[in-house]
């Protein structure tokens, strides 16, 4: 077989620039395995997340009132635009844990037959609970991250406080439900332990009994006909619940766990676009930059080529081909990369989300678009780079290029600071300056580099800097207990006489829903004493402020969604869930911001006024003494009347655990992040080396020694090193601002947070991959045949 001149004349030119070659394949493998593994596992959570919802048809509205006859069912189902109506009891309460502290279990009551509920569940261990089981045993399934956190199986035994009666329960399986795919109390407590709040599912039949709703429920599940008026629809069914307490409606997308895994895939398309559009978009550049500089480096036998009867379309073809070949490659390693990193991903979101069915899958459309991105853009490249072909004249290639016009540098008008540079430094001054493309090149690969580590290491400081807001400021409580309904503030007696307890300060959340012009938000407001010290209250640029004497403390969220401003006048109705729904306006005294979850403070007595008592409250946050949170935990066992106990140092255990899997996925992006800059740093080092081959030699042959022309590269690298430093420790900056803001959720505000130590690791960085480039680059120094390139053959 007979190879094409021009194809043999392709491989030896990649041979003899594989360095550089390998590195452009190397940041297009980078963009392209980020893409791949983003997309793959968007896809995988968007797939396993339908297929669920369809299979146990999830709700399209949800509405919770005080108490209504199962009768209401049928007319909810008369309502035009209705396919689906279940009725059903859910309801928290406390579990007895051996250790003497307690968990809250929100008790939700299954009618069965099951078949024609919505949000039916999926067994995933053991069998189904029974209406009748032998014995009157309460049988309960349990959602799989409670049960593990608690060491709990099928056959176990628990007991639950219900109705001011200890009950206990048996375990009878592990099952998925559509609203818990990511179990969370309430959109304030986003970073509760799992061991500290779980879901027990139980025959509608048992629960009504234990929890005292016989022929009631107290939440209405609807499932639409497609295109069916949502807005109309919601106002028809809250009329006709309105006599029974309709304390809150929302539709799927406003549900916690379906909010929080949107907001979780919103995330993965972002990165799925900033940083593979990033590596993408970087490595066309580079090749578009390489070829063009490769194309003058070899005008003389692209000349002679044309003068040989090559025309512009073969020769533009033989150097666009070198780009596609990286492309190609690149985008070979990428795919299978990509799709490994998939599986590591997928299995990190499946400890988070119980979805069943969520694997790794490969998806065919993800890579062939990948890969058709990838060859489109390096043809792109191949184009830009190969245009200079167009513009040698076979006669002129002949011959050196003609000697360019140089200036004098700026430095050089000053003689006191000019004369006292040694040479090596005034001939690297003069280098740059007049070789301004190469420079900037060899600058702008500086800049990326070390904006992209920046960028990398950020999310750890941002996310220690979150905690340490959350859980040092905003919350300096070491225990919040919560009463199973409200009680008189005399009752916080009992637990500051609990051992260890130091101080206890009122609390009372109450679930409320805003209106202003027309729209509406479902939210908490605490109530708290002014002057408090237990919770943190940051305005909405996140500067400290205190809880002012009257009006509302809006949370920014509620106020975007709202449109209201401080000094509007809101109009709030208490959706407490016993005793009558109350209404009252509000005047908006200020913005308050929320590192996680949405919160709003209200005076504690302005409170209790609106809802016409005295001294109510629904909880108390407790201070106790060094290393004694665990004991006054134990000592409220006994007390019947608390519902649940939170422990702000579990929470915090809870989520430095999960570090760990987040310190996985930062150093995947810090491992990419250093490779993109050692192929940037290197391939620019490269291509400057091979312009100035004959620059290099002139010196050897002049007399210079090997060591003093190292140290005019060295000088020129440092200079330029510390330049693109300079400007891309700030670059990284407006990197991480962009990114942070992009992912931001309404039950997440991430800041952009940059540490110090960043800064200097990504300073260090830079300076590693320039000095192995260098390093690198010194090899070729070695390798210069100087009697050869001065007779300026090519």
């Amino acid at each position: 077989m007979v190879k094409s001149p021009l194809l043999n004349k392709l491989f030896r030119t990649i041979h003899s620039t594989r360095g550089p070659f390998f590195g452009v394949v190397a940041v297009v493998a980078v963009g392209l395995s980020v893409f791949i593994s983003m997309v793959a596992v968007s896809d995988n959570l968007l797939r396993s997340r339908e297929s669920f919802y369809r299979q146990t048809d999830f709700a399209d509205l949800f509405f919770h009132v005080v108490r209504a006859p199962e009768g209401v069912v049928e007319k909810i189902a008369a309502v035009n635009g209705v396919c689906g109506v279940s009725g059903r009891i859910q309801k928290d309460v406390s579990l007895f844990r051996p250790d003497g502290t307690r968990a809250t279990l929100r008790l939700t009551g299954f009618r069965l037959p099951m078949e024609n509920e919505l949000n039916r569940i999926l067994v995933q261990k053991g069998r189904l609970f029974e209406n009748n089981p032998e014995g009157g045993v309460l049988e309960i399934l349990l959602n799989p991250q409670f049960a593990k956190a608690n060491g709990l199986r099928p056959g176990s035994t628990v007991s639950v406080a219900a109705e001011g009666k200890e009950k206990p329960m048996e375990v009878v399986g592990i099952a998925a439900s559509p609203e818990f795919v990511y179990a969370v109390k309430d959109a304030a407590s986003v970073f509760e332990d799992p061991s500290g709040f779980g879901v027990a599912m139980m025959s509608l039949k048992q629960a009504q009994q234990i929890l005292d709703f016989r022929g009631s429920v107290n939440q209405i599940l609807v499932r639409i006909v497609p295109g069916t008026d949502l807005n109309r629809l919601r106002k028809e069914i809250r009329t006709i619940l309105e006599p029974y307490g309709n304390l809150a409606d929302y539709p799927q997308k406003d549900q916690i766990s379906e909010a929080i895994l949107r907001g979780e895939l919103e995330q993965l398309r972002v990165a799925a676009t900033f940083l593979p559009s990033f590596f993408l978009g970087l490595a066309t550049l580079m090749q578009a930059v390489f070829l063009g500089r490769l194309v003058k480096a070899a005008r003389t036998q692209i000349g002679l080529m044309k003068a040989l009867g090559y025309d512009n379309g073969r020769l533009m073809l033989l150097y666009g081909g070198y780009s596609l070949a990286s492309s190609g490659i690149g985008g070979g390693v990428g795919i299978v990369a990509g799709y490994g990193l998939a599986r590591v991903f997928t299995r990190l979101y499946a400890t988070y989300f119980n979805l069943p069915r969520l694997e790794a899958a490969f998806n065919p459309r993800s890579a062939g678009l990948g890969l058709a991105l990838t060859l489109a853009l390096g043809c792109l490249a191949g184009l830009l780079g190969a245009r200079f072909i167009l513009e040698i004249r076979p006669a002129e290639a002949m011959r050196l290029p003609s000697p360019r016009r140089t200036v004098k540098l700026f430095l050089e008008e000053w003689p006191f600071v000019w004369e006292r540079l040694d040479l090596a430094s005034r001939m690297s001054l003069r280098s740059i300056f007049r070789n301004r493309f190469r420079s900037a090149v060899t600058f702008l690969g500086v800049l990326v580099s070390i904006g992209m580590l920046v960028v990398s290491l950020f999310t750890r400081d941002s996310v220690e800097s979150l905690f340490d807001r959350h859980f040092n400021w905003e919350l300096r409580y070491d225990l919040l207990a919560r009463f199973a309904s409200p009680v008189k503030s005399s009752e916080l007696l009992n637990l500051e006489r609990l051992p260890g307890v130091l101080r206890v300060e009122p609390l009372f959340e109450l679930p409320v829903r805003l209106t202003f012009r027309g729209r509406h938000e479902e939210t908490v407001v605490f109530g708290i004493v002014p002057g408090q010290s237990f919770f943190g209250i940051s305005d909405h640029r996140n500067r400290p402020r205190g809880l002012p004497v009257s009006g509302l403390l809006l949370d920014w969220n509620s106020a975007r969604k709202l449109g209201a401003r401080p000094g509007d006048i809101l109009e709030m109705e208490t959706l407490l869930g016993k005793g009558p729904s109350r209404k009252d306006r509000l005047t908006v005294a200020g913005l308050c911001r929320k590192s996680v979850g949405r919160v709003s403070y209200l005076d504690l007595q302005t409170l209790n006024s609106i809802l016409q008592e005295t001294g109510l409250v629904t909880g108390a946050a407790i201070k106790t003494g060094w290393g004694q949170s665990l004991k006054t935990e134990r000592a409220m066992t006994g007390m019947i009347n608390v519902s649940s106990v939170i422990s702000r140092q579990k929470e915090r255990e809870y989520m430095e655990r999960n570090l760990a899997y987040m310190n996985l996925s930062v150093a995947i992006l810090v491992a990419f992040s250093s490779l993109l800059g050692l192929a940037i740093i290197f391939n620019a080092s490269a291509l400057a080396f091979s312009e100035r081959r004959r620059d290099l030699a002139s010196l050897r042959a002049m007399g210079f020694s090997r060591g003093e022309v190292a140290m005019f590269l060295l000088k020129e690298n440092l200079l330029l090193l510390a330049a693109g430093t300079f400007a891309g420790l700030p670059f990284g900056r407006l990197l991480s601002e962009g990114y942070a803001r992009a992912v931001r959720t309404d039950l997440f505000s991430f800041a952009a947070v940059v540490f110090p130590r960043t800064y200097l690791l990504a300073t260090a960085g830079g300076a590693a991959f320039s000095a192995l480039a260098f390093f690198l680059g010194l090899r070729s120094l070695k390798q210069l045949d100087v009697a050869e390139i001065v007779k300026a053959r090519d």
